[in-house]
Protein backbone atom coordinates (compact mmCIF):
# COMPACT_ATOMS: atom_id res chain seq x y z
CA UNK A 1 0.00 0.00 0.00
CA UNK A 2 1.76 3.26 -1.62
CA UNK A 3 0.95 6.57 -0.23
CA UNK A 4 -2.45 5.53 1.24
CA UNK A 5 -3.13 3.85 -2.38
CA UNK A 6 -5.02 0.31 -2.01
CA UNK A 7 -5.27 -1.96 -5.36
CA UNK A 8 -8.91 -3.02 -5.55
CA UNK A 9 -11.08 -5.28 -8.36
CA UNK A 10 -14.05 -6.06 -9.16
CA UNK A 11 -15.04 -8.79 -11.65
CA UNK A 12 -17.83 -10.44 -12.96
CA UNK A 13 -17.04 -14.07 -13.19
CA UNK A 14 -18.16 -16.63 -16.16
CA UNK A 15 -20.66 -18.61 -14.05
CA UNK A 16 -23.51 -20.95 -15.25
CA UNK A 17 -26.70 -21.05 -13.28
CA UNK A 18 -26.84 -23.78 -10.90
CA UNK A 19 -23.22 -25.45 -11.64
CA UNK A 20 -21.67 -24.80 -8.07
CA UNK A 21 -18.67 -26.47 -8.61
CA UNK A 22 -18.07 -24.63 -12.09
CA UNK A 23 -18.61 -21.17 -11.05
CA UNK A 24 -16.46 -21.61 -7.31
CA UNK A 25 -13.68 -22.83 -9.89
CA UNK A 26 -14.27 -19.51 -11.79
CA UNK A 27 -13.94 -17.61 -8.79
CA UNK A 28 -10.93 -18.79 -7.84
CA UNK A 29 -9.11 -18.15 -11.49
CA UNK A 30 -10.65 -14.64 -11.01
CA UNK A 31 -9.14 -14.17 -7.86
CA UNK A 32 -5.48 -15.74 -8.62
CA UNK A 33 -5.90 -13.14 -11.93
CA UNK A 34 -6.78 -9.86 -9.74
CA UNK A 35 -3.86 -10.73 -7.45
CA UNK A 36 -1.36 -10.93 -10.13
CA UNK A 37 -2.23 -7.11 -10.52
CA UNK A 38 -1.86 -6.40 -7.02
CA UNK A 39 -5.84 -6.47 -5.79
CA UNK A 40 -5.75 -6.39 -2.16
CA UNK A 41 -9.37 -6.56 -2.25
CA UNK A 42 -11.71 -8.24 -4.95
CA UNK A 43 -15.45 -8.35 -4.83
CA UNK A 44 -17.68 -10.59 -6.79
CA UNK A 45 -21.07 -10.25 -8.28
CA UNK A 46 -24.36 -11.15 -5.66
CA UNK A 47 -25.10 -14.77 -5.17
CA UNK A 48 -22.37 -15.51 -8.19
CA UNK A 49 -21.07 -18.96 -6.45
CA UNK A 50 -24.91 -20.40 -7.61
CA UNK A 51 -26.40 -17.44 -10.10
CA UNK A 52 -28.72 -14.96 -8.61
CA UNK A 53 -31.40 -16.38 -11.15
CA UNK A 54 -31.95 -19.43 -9.70
CA UNK A 55 -35.74 -18.93 -8.96
CA UNK A 56 -37.40 -21.57 -7.37
CA UNK A 57 -33.66 -23.62 -7.45
CA UNK A 58 -32.93 -21.83 -4.49
CA UNK A 59 -35.58 -24.21 -2.27
CA UNK A 60 -33.56 -27.06 -3.13
CA UNK A 61 -31.18 -28.58 -0.39
CA UNK A 62 -28.33 -29.64 -2.46
CA UNK A 63 -28.12 -26.43 -4.09
CA UNK A 64 -27.15 -24.54 -0.65
CA UNK A 65 -25.30 -27.02 0.17
CA UNK A 66 -22.84 -27.47 -2.44
CA UNK A 67 -22.75 -23.54 -1.91
CA UNK A 68 -20.98 -24.01 1.28
CA UNK A 69 -19.06 -26.87 0.56
CA UNK A 70 -17.71 -25.11 -2.24
CA UNK A 71 -16.86 -21.84 -0.23
CA UNK A 72 -14.67 -24.01 2.03
CA UNK A 73 -13.08 -25.22 -0.99
CA UNK A 74 -12.14 -21.88 -2.66
CA UNK A 75 -10.69 -20.24 0.60
CA UNK A 76 -8.74 -23.54 0.32
CA UNK A 77 -6.94 -22.90 -2.95
CA UNK A 78 -7.18 -19.11 -2.27
CA UNK A 79 -5.15 -19.66 1.20
CA UNK A 80 -1.94 -18.15 -0.28
CA UNK A 81 -3.22 -15.09 -2.06
CA UNK A 82 -3.27 -11.72 0.30
CA UNK A 83 -6.25 -10.25 -0.40
CA UNK A 84 -10.01 -9.76 1.49
CA UNK A 85 -12.69 -11.39 -0.90
CA UNK A 86 -16.09 -10.70 -0.94
CA UNK A 87 -18.33 -13.74 -2.49
CA UNK A 88 -21.73 -13.73 -2.89
CA UNK A 89 -24.11 -16.79 -2.04
CA UNK A 90 -27.11 -18.53 -0.17
CA UNK A 91 -26.81 -19.28 3.75
CA UNK A 92 -28.98 -21.03 5.48
CA UNK A 93 -29.49 -20.73 9.05
CA UNK A 94 -32.31 -22.33 10.58
CA UNK A 95 -35.97 -22.42 8.99
CA UNK A 96 -34.35 -18.87 6.83
CA UNK A 97 -32.46 -18.74 4.08
CA UNK A 98 -30.24 -15.62 2.95
CA UNK A 99 -29.21 -14.04 0.16
CA UNK A 100 -25.75 -13.31 1.87
CA UNK A 101 -22.01 -12.29 1.08
CA UNK A 102 -18.95 -14.36 2.80
CA UNK A 103 -15.94 -12.33 3.82
CA UNK A 104 -12.53 -14.30 2.66
CA UNK A 105 -9.22 -13.77 3.82
CA UNK A 106 -6.80 -15.82 2.68
CA UNK A 107 -8.29 -19.47 4.40
CA UNK A 108 -10.59 -17.68 7.22
CA UNK A 109 -14.02 -16.78 7.19
CA UNK A 110 -13.86 -13.37 8.26
CA UNK A 111 -17.63 -12.88 8.59
CA UNK A 112 -20.96 -13.04 6.26
CA UNK A 113 -22.99 -10.44 5.86
CA UNK A 114 -26.79 -10.90 4.65
CA UNK A 115 -29.21 -8.17 2.48
CA UNK A 116 -31.14 -6.53 4.69
CA UNK A 117 -33.51 -4.84 2.30
CA UNK A 118 -35.09 -7.33 -0.42
CA UNK A 119 -37.17 -6.24 -3.27
CA UNK A 120 -40.47 -8.12 -3.87
CA UNK A 121 -39.46 -11.00 -6.13
CA UNK A 122 -36.70 -12.09 -3.55
CA UNK A 123 -39.18 -12.73 -0.78
CA UNK A 124 -40.28 -15.75 -2.50
CA UNK A 125 -36.86 -17.48 -1.29
CA UNK A 126 -35.25 -15.18 0.94
CA UNK A 127 -35.74 -13.68 4.21
CA UNK A 128 -34.04 -10.10 5.40
CA UNK A 129 -31.02 -10.42 7.59
CA UNK A 130 -31.75 -8.20 10.38
CA UNK A 131 -30.31 -10.00 13.15
CA UNK A 132 -26.20 -10.67 14.05
CA UNK A 133 -25.79 -14.40 15.74
CA UNK A 134 -22.82 -16.15 15.53
CA UNK A 135 -22.75 -19.49 13.33
CA UNK A 136 -20.95 -22.43 12.30
CA UNK A 137 -20.64 -22.42 8.37
CA UNK A 138 -18.23 -23.70 5.84
CA UNK A 139 -16.21 -25.77 8.24
CA UNK A 140 -15.12 -22.23 10.60
CA UNK A 141 -16.92 -20.25 13.33
CA UNK A 142 -18.05 -16.75 12.04
CA UNK A 143 -20.47 -13.92 12.84
CA UNK A 144 -23.86 -13.65 11.10
CA UNK A 145 -24.80 -10.01 10.49
CA UNK A 146 -25.45 -6.65 8.58
CA UNK A 147 -24.15 -4.52 10.84
CA UNK A 148 -20.45 -5.32 10.26
CA UNK A 149 -17.06 -3.94 9.46
CA UNK A 150 -13.81 -5.25 8.12
CA UNK A 151 -11.04 -3.61 9.55
CA UNK A 152 -7.26 -3.75 8.70
CA UNK A 153 -5.17 -4.16 12.09
CA UNK A 154 -1.74 -3.92 10.62
CA UNK A 155 0.15 -0.54 10.23
CA UNK A 156 -0.10 -0.92 6.54
CA UNK A 157 -2.61 1.49 5.89
CA UNK A 158 -5.99 2.73 7.55
CA UNK A 159 -8.69 -0.03 5.74
CA UNK A 160 -12.53 -0.11 7.13
CA UNK A 161 -14.93 -1.59 4.79
CA UNK A 162 -18.82 -2.22 4.82
CA UNK A 163 -21.36 -3.97 2.52
CA UNK A 164 -23.96 -3.52 1.39
CA UNK A 165 -25.75 -6.24 -0.83
CA UNK A 166 -27.54 -5.20 -4.79
CA UNK A 167 -30.34 -2.33 -4.28
CA UNK A 168 -29.79 -2.07 -0.92
CA UNK A 169 -27.23 0.70 -1.56
CA UNK A 170 -29.61 2.83 -3.53
CA UNK A 171 -32.28 2.55 -0.44
CA UNK A 172 -32.90 5.52 1.77
CA UNK A 173 -32.57 3.19 4.66
CA UNK A 174 -29.05 1.78 3.36
CA UNK A 175 -26.97 0.42 5.47
CA UNK A 176 -23.98 1.66 3.69
CA UNK A 177 -24.65 5.43 5.54
CA UNK A 178 -24.55 3.83 8.88
CA UNK A 179 -21.43 1.80 7.82
CA UNK A 180 -19.86 5.21 6.83
CA UNK A 181 -20.92 7.27 9.67
CA UNK A 182 -18.72 4.27 11.84
CA UNK A 183 -15.96 4.85 9.54
CA UNK A 184 -16.12 2.30 6.59
CA UNK A 185 -14.16 4.45 3.45
CA UNK A 186 -15.24 1.01 1.18
CA UNK A 187 -18.10 0.38 0.63
CA UNK A 188 -18.51 -3.31 -1.18
CA UNK A 189 -21.56 -3.78 -3.68
CA UNK A 190 -22.30 -7.18 -4.89
CA UNK A 191 -25.38 -6.90 -7.13
CA UNK A 192 -27.38 -8.47 -9.93
CA UNK A 193 -29.37 -6.32 -11.68
CA UNK A 194 -30.39 -7.37 -14.99
CA UNK A 195 -30.03 -4.61 -17.66
CA UNK A 196 -32.76 -2.58 -19.59
CA UNK A 197 -32.42 1.00 -21.21
CA UNK A 198 -30.42 3.58 -18.91
CA UNK A 199 -30.38 1.23 -16.40
CA UNK A 200 -25.89 1.70 -16.86
CA UNK A 201 -26.47 5.45 -16.71
CA UNK A 202 -29.09 5.39 -13.56
CA UNK A 203 -26.35 3.07 -11.69
CA UNK A 204 -23.27 4.99 -12.17
CA UNK A 205 -25.55 8.53 -11.57
CA UNK A 206 -26.73 7.03 -8.36
CA UNK A 207 -22.87 5.46 -7.48
CA UNK A 208 -21.51 8.79 -7.85
CA UNK A 209 -23.74 10.40 -5.98
CA UNK A 210 -23.55 7.61 -3.03
CA UNK A 211 -19.76 7.86 -2.92
CA UNK A 212 -19.65 11.60 -3.11
CA UNK A 213 -22.25 11.80 -0.44
CA UNK A 214 -20.45 9.45 1.99
CA UNK A 215 -16.64 10.22 1.30
CA UNK A 216 -16.13 6.73 0.02
CA UNK A 217 -14.89 4.60 -2.95
CA UNK A 218 -17.80 2.24 -3.62
CA UNK A 219 -17.12 -1.48 -5.39
CA UNK A 220 -20.02 -2.51 -7.21
CA UNK A 221 -19.57 -6.15 -8.91
CA UNK A 222 -22.22 -6.43 -11.56
CA UNK A 223 -23.78 -10.11 -12.22
CA UNK A 224 -22.14 -10.74 -16.07
CA UNK A 225 -23.67 -12.81 -19.17
CA UNK A 226 -23.44 -16.39 -17.42
CA UNK A 227 -26.60 -15.48 -15.34
CA UNK A 228 -30.15 -16.47 -17.09
CA UNK A 229 -31.96 -14.62 -19.61
CA UNK A 230 -35.76 -15.66 -18.66
CA UNK A 231 -35.97 -12.63 -16.81
CA UNK A 232 -33.59 -10.02 -18.26
CA UNK A 233 -30.09 -10.35 -19.18
CA UNK A 234 -26.72 -9.00 -16.98
CA UNK A 235 -23.97 -7.53 -18.57
CA UNK A 236 -21.54 -7.49 -15.60
CA UNK A 237 -21.02 -3.48 -16.33
CA UNK A 238 -19.03 -3.23 -12.85
CA UNK A 239 -17.83 0.16 -11.81
CA UNK A 240 -15.77 1.42 -9.19
CA UNK A 241 -16.80 5.03 -7.87
CA UNK A 242 -14.54 7.16 -5.59
CA UNK A 243 -15.26 10.41 -3.78
CA UNK A 244 -17.81 11.43 -6.70
CA UNK A 245 -15.67 9.94 -9.71
CA UNK A 246 -15.71 7.19 -11.74
CA UNK A 247 -12.58 5.10 -11.18
CA UNK A 248 -13.00 2.31 -13.43
CA UNK A 249 -15.95 0.56 -14.91
CA UNK A 250 -16.20 -2.05 -17.63
CA UNK A 251 -17.49 -1.70 -20.87
CA UNK A 252 -21.20 -3.70 -20.78
CA UNK A 253 -21.04 -7.44 -22.01
CA UNK A 254 -16.93 -7.40 -22.00
CA UNK A 255 -15.43 -10.54 -22.78
CA UNK A 256 -12.98 -9.60 -19.53
CA UNK A 257 -14.88 -9.20 -16.65
CA UNK A 258 -12.24 -7.94 -14.40
CA UNK A 259 -11.99 -4.06 -13.71
CA UNK A 260 -9.06 -2.91 -11.49
CA UNK A 261 -7.76 0.48 -9.94
CA UNK A 262 -6.54 1.81 -6.81
CA UNK A 263 -8.33 4.16 -4.08
CA UNK A 264 -6.94 7.20 -2.66
CA UNK A 265 -7.89 5.76 1.39
CA UNK A 266 -5.77 8.92 2.85
CA UNK A 267 -7.86 11.08 0.21
CA UNK A 268 -10.96 9.86 1.76
CA UNK A 269 -9.52 10.07 5.44
CA UNK A 270 -9.24 13.58 4.59
CA UNK A 271 -12.36 14.39 3.07
CA UNK A 272 -13.73 12.61 6.18
CA UNK A 273 -11.95 14.95 8.55
CA UNK A 274 -13.31 18.12 6.87
CA UNK A 275 -17.20 16.86 6.73
CA UNK A 276 -18.04 17.33 10.37
CA UNK A 277 -21.42 15.13 9.21
CA UNK A 278 -19.25 12.08 9.80
CA UNK A 279 -19.84 11.92 13.36
CA UNK A 280 -19.22 8.52 15.24
CA UNK A 281 -22.52 7.22 16.81
CA UNK A 282 -22.88 4.62 19.92
CA UNK A 283 -23.97 1.45 17.49
CA UNK A 284 -24.06 -2.13 17.42
CA UNK A 285 -21.47 -3.10 15.11
CA UNK A 286 -19.19 -6.51 14.92
CA UNK A 287 -15.41 -5.32 13.65
CA UNK A 288 -13.95 -8.19 12.23
CA UNK A 289 -10.04 -7.66 11.51
CA UNK A 290 -7.52 -8.54 9.06
CA UNK A 291 -4.35 -7.44 8.46
CA UNK A 292 -2.29 -7.40 4.75
CA UNK A 293 1.07 -7.80 4.24
CA UNK A 294 2.83 -4.68 3.43
CA UNK A 295 3.21 -4.22 -0.41
CA UNK A 296 4.24 -1.72 -3.25
CA UNK A 297 0.67 -0.56 -5.21
CA UNK A 298 1.82 -0.10 -8.76
CA UNK A 299 -0.81 3.01 -9.87
CA UNK A 300 -2.53 2.59 -12.80
CA UNK A 301 -5.46 5.25 -12.26
CA UNK A 302 -4.28 9.06 -14.12
CA UNK A 303 -3.39 11.38 -10.94
CA UNK A 304 -4.18 14.58 -12.35
CA UNK A 305 -1.00 17.54 -12.11
CA UNK A 306 -3.41 19.92 -11.79
CA UNK A 307 -6.61 18.53 -9.50
CA UNK A 308 -8.14 22.04 -9.76
CA UNK A 309 -8.41 22.67 -13.41
CA UNK A 310 -11.54 20.70 -15.22
CA UNK A 311 -10.61 18.61 -18.32
CA UNK A 312 -12.59 19.43 -20.38
CA UNK A 313 -12.64 22.52 -22.13
CA UNK A 314 -16.23 23.67 -21.70
CA UNK A 315 -16.55 22.42 -18.54
CA UNK A 316 -12.95 24.58 -17.54
CA UNK A 317 -14.38 27.75 -19.43
CA UNK A 318 -17.80 27.45 -16.81
CA UNK A 319 -15.74 26.67 -13.84
CA UNK A 320 -13.71 29.84 -14.38
CA UNK A 321 -16.54 31.82 -15.35
CA UNK A 322 -18.32 30.73 -11.87
CA UNK A 323 -14.77 31.84 -9.81
CA UNK A 324 -14.16 34.61 -11.72
CA UNK A 325 -17.89 35.90 -10.45
CA UNK A 326 -17.69 34.65 -7.38
CA UNK A 327 -14.46 36.67 -6.33
CA UNK A 328 -15.88 39.41 -8.11
CA UNK A 329 -19.16 39.61 -6.76
CA UNK A 330 -17.81 38.98 -3.45
CA UNK A 331 -15.52 42.00 -3.33
CA UNK A 332 -18.25 44.05 -4.92
CA UNK A 333 -20.79 43.26 -1.91
CA UNK A 334 -17.99 43.81 0.58
CA UNK A 335 -16.91 47.36 -1.29
CA UNK A 336 -20.73 48.37 -0.68
CA UNK A 337 -21.39 47.17 2.37
CA UNK A 338 -18.48 48.56 4.34
CA UNK A 339 -19.38 51.95 2.45
CA UNK A 340 -16.47 52.10 0.97
CA UNK A 341 -15.27 54.44 -2.33
CA UNK A 342 -13.55 52.20 -4.39
CA UNK A 343 -10.54 49.65 -4.03
CA UNK A 344 -6.64 50.14 -3.45
CA UNK A 345 -4.51 47.13 -4.75
CA UNK A 346 -0.46 46.72 -5.09
CA UNK A 347 0.15 45.45 -8.44
CA UNK A 348 3.97 43.66 -8.66
CA UNK A 349 3.27 42.42 -12.72
CA UNK A 350 2.85 38.67 -11.69
CA UNK A 351 0.42 36.20 -11.60
CA UNK A 352 -1.32 36.67 -8.09
CA UNK A 353 -1.59 40.50 -8.24
CA UNK A 354 -3.13 40.25 -11.84
CA UNK A 355 -5.80 38.27 -10.94
CA UNK A 356 -6.75 40.09 -8.27
CA UNK A 357 -7.08 43.63 -10.41
CA UNK A 358 -8.96 42.13 -12.85
CA UNK A 359 -11.29 40.91 -10.20
CA UNK A 360 -11.06 44.30 -8.52
CA UNK A 361 -12.33 45.84 -11.77
CA UNK A 362 -15.04 43.85 -12.54
CA UNK A 363 -15.85 44.42 -8.60
CA UNK A 364 -15.77 48.05 -9.07
CA UNK A 365 -17.83 48.33 -12.93
CA UNK A 366 -20.89 45.88 -10.33
CA UNK A 367 -20.54 48.80 -7.83
CA UNK A 368 -21.38 51.53 -10.98
CA UNK A 369 -17.95 53.26 -9.38
CA UNK A 370 -15.65 55.10 -12.15
CA UNK A 371 -12.90 53.05 -13.25
CA UNK A 372 -10.47 55.51 -11.24
CA UNK A 373 -12.22 54.23 -8.36
CA UNK A 374 -9.79 51.05 -8.81
CA UNK A 375 -6.08 52.62 -7.30
CA UNK A 376 -3.30 49.98 -8.50
CA UNK A 377 -0.17 50.98 -7.09
CA UNK A 378 3.12 49.55 -8.18
CA UNK A 379 6.18 50.13 -5.79
CA UNK A 380 9.60 49.29 -7.27
CA UNK A 381 12.10 48.89 -4.94
CA UNK A 382 15.43 46.24 -4.43
CA UNK A 383 14.75 43.65 -6.88
CA UNK A 384 12.08 44.82 -8.94
CA UNK A 385 12.75 44.34 -13.10
CA UNK A 386 11.73 46.58 -15.80
CA UNK A 387 9.55 43.70 -17.05
CA UNK A 388 7.64 43.32 -13.71
CA UNK A 389 7.16 47.10 -13.71
CA UNK A 390 6.38 46.76 -17.44
CA UNK A 391 3.37 44.67 -17.20
CA UNK A 392 1.46 46.19 -13.59
CA UNK A 393 1.68 49.55 -15.64
CA UNK A 394 0.50 48.42 -19.00
CA UNK A 395 -2.40 45.94 -17.15
CA UNK A 396 -3.67 49.24 -14.93
CA UNK A 397 -4.01 51.33 -18.06
CA UNK A 398 -5.64 49.01 -19.67
CA UNK A 399 -8.36 48.90 -17.28
CA UNK A 400 -8.81 52.58 -16.75
CA UNK A 401 -7.43 52.31 -13.58
CA UNK A 402 -5.75 54.73 -11.23
CA UNK A 403 -2.15 53.90 -11.62
CA UNK A 404 0.15 55.05 -9.28
CA UNK A 405 3.61 54.69 -9.16
CA UNK A 406 5.54 55.33 -5.46
CA UNK A 407 9.58 54.16 -4.96
CA UNK A 408 9.79 53.07 -1.48
CA UNK A 409 13.38 52.45 -2.26
CA UNK A 410 14.25 55.55 0.14
CA UNK A 411 11.76 55.14 2.60
CA UNK A 412 13.13 50.82 3.31
CA UNK A 413 16.43 52.16 2.95
CA UNK A 414 16.12 54.53 5.73
CA UNK A 415 14.24 52.17 7.89
CA UNK A 416 17.29 49.79 7.24
CA UNK A 417 18.96 52.59 8.91
CA UNK A 418 17.07 53.44 11.69
CA UNK A 419 17.25 49.70 12.87
CA UNK A 420 20.82 49.26 11.95
CA UNK A 421 20.71 46.33 9.79
CA UNK A 422 23.06 45.91 6.82
CA UNK A 423 21.05 45.99 3.42
CA UNK A 424 23.79 43.67 1.78
CA UNK A 425 22.99 40.71 3.86
CA UNK A 426 19.75 39.38 1.69
CA UNK A 427 18.34 37.55 4.36
CA UNK A 428 14.52 37.56 5.90
CA UNK A 429 14.42 41.13 7.02
CA UNK A 430 15.56 42.30 3.88
CA UNK A 431 12.76 40.88 2.27
CA UNK A 432 10.07 41.60 4.71
CA UNK A 433 10.63 45.03 5.25
CA UNK A 434 10.46 45.68 1.74
CA UNK A 435 6.63 43.49 1.76
CA UNK A 436 5.62 45.87 4.75
CA UNK A 437 6.45 48.96 3.42
CA UNK A 438 4.57 48.10 0.78
CA UNK A 439 1.50 47.28 2.80
CA UNK A 440 1.57 50.29 4.86
CA UNK A 441 1.86 52.49 1.71
CA UNK A 442 -1.70 50.60 0.77
CA UNK A 443 -3.60 50.86 3.68
CA UNK A 444 -2.26 54.57 4.01
CA UNK A 445 -3.46 55.29 0.47
CA UNK A 446 -6.77 53.32 1.29
CA UNK A 447 -7.52 55.45 4.70
CA UNK A 448 -7.34 58.73 2.79
CA UNK A 449 -9.43 57.72 -0.17
CA UNK A 450 -12.21 55.62 1.76
CA UNK A 451 -11.14 52.62 -0.17
CA UNK A 452 -10.48 48.75 0.91
CA UNK A 453 -6.57 46.76 0.53
CA UNK A 454 -7.66 44.42 -1.76
CA UNK A 455 -5.01 41.19 -0.79
CA UNK A 456 -3.22 39.19 -3.18
CA UNK A 457 -2.00 36.09 -1.85
CA UNK A 458 -3.53 33.09 -2.96
CA UNK A 459 -4.15 29.97 -1.33
CA UNK A 460 -0.83 28.26 -1.95
CA UNK A 461 1.19 31.08 -0.30
CA UNK A 462 -1.09 31.22 2.80
CA UNK A 463 -0.94 27.47 3.26
CA UNK A 464 2.58 27.44 3.42
CA UNK A 465 3.45 30.50 5.14
CA UNK A 466 4.51 32.16 2.35
CA UNK A 467 3.70 35.61 3.09
CA UNK A 468 5.00 38.48 5.65
CA UNK A 469 3.46 38.63 8.50
CA UNK A 470 1.88 42.22 9.24
CA UNK A 471 2.80 42.20 5.56
CA UNK A 472 1.13 40.82 2.25
CA UNK A 473 -1.28 39.14 4.34
CA UNK A 474 -2.22 41.80 5.65
CA UNK A 475 -5.61 43.20 3.55
CA UNK A 476 -9.52 44.64 4.11
CA UNK A 477 -10.35 41.70 1.61
CA UNK A 478 -8.58 38.78 -0.45
CA UNK A 479 -9.78 37.63 -3.40
CA UNK A 480 -7.71 34.72 -4.07
CA UNK A 481 -7.97 33.70 -0.67
CA UNK A 482 -8.90 29.88 -1.66
CA UNK A 483 -7.41 30.21 -5.07
CA UNK A 484 -4.52 27.28 -5.35
CA UNK A 485 -1.55 28.48 -7.36
CA UNK A 486 -2.09 25.56 -9.83
CA UNK A 487 -4.99 27.39 -10.65
CA UNK A 488 -4.14 31.23 -10.73
CA UNK A 489 -2.45 31.45 -14.35
CA UNK A 490 -5.56 29.31 -16.27
CA UNK A 491 -7.40 32.10 -14.21
CA UNK A 492 -5.65 34.78 -15.40
CA UNK A 493 -6.21 33.76 -18.86
CA UNK A 494 -9.96 33.37 -18.68
CA UNK A 495 -10.57 36.35 -16.63
CA UNK A 496 -8.74 38.54 -18.93
CA UNK A 497 -10.34 37.59 -21.81
CA UNK A 498 -13.67 37.53 -20.04
CA UNK A 499 -13.33 40.89 -19.10
CA UNK A 500 -12.58 42.09 -22.32
CA UNK A 501 -15.78 40.60 -23.82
Amino acid sequence: MKNGFLKIAASSARIAVGDVTGNCSACVAETQRAAELGAKLIVFPELCLTGASCGDLFRQSSLISAAERELERFMSETAEIDAVVFIGLPVRFGCNLYNAVAVTHKCTLLGIVPKRILISAEKRWFAAGRDKFPMTFAGQDSIFGADMLFIEDGDAIELEIGVAVGSEIFDIDSFARYHAKDGATVIVNPAYDPEGAGRIERRRELLISESRKLRCAVIRAESGIGESGTDGICSGASVITENGRVLADAAPFAEDGLICTETDLELLRAERIRDTDFESEDSDYFYARFELEKAETELTRAIPASPFIPEGEREREERFELLFNIQSRALAERIKRARSTGAVIGVSGGLDSTLAVLVAARAIELCGFDKKRLIAVTMPCYGTTERTKGNAEKLSEALGADLRIIDIKAAVSQHFSDIGYDAEKRDVVYENAQARERTQVLMDIANGEGALVVGTGDLSELALGFATYNGDHMSMYGVNAAMPKTLMRFMVAHSDDGYER
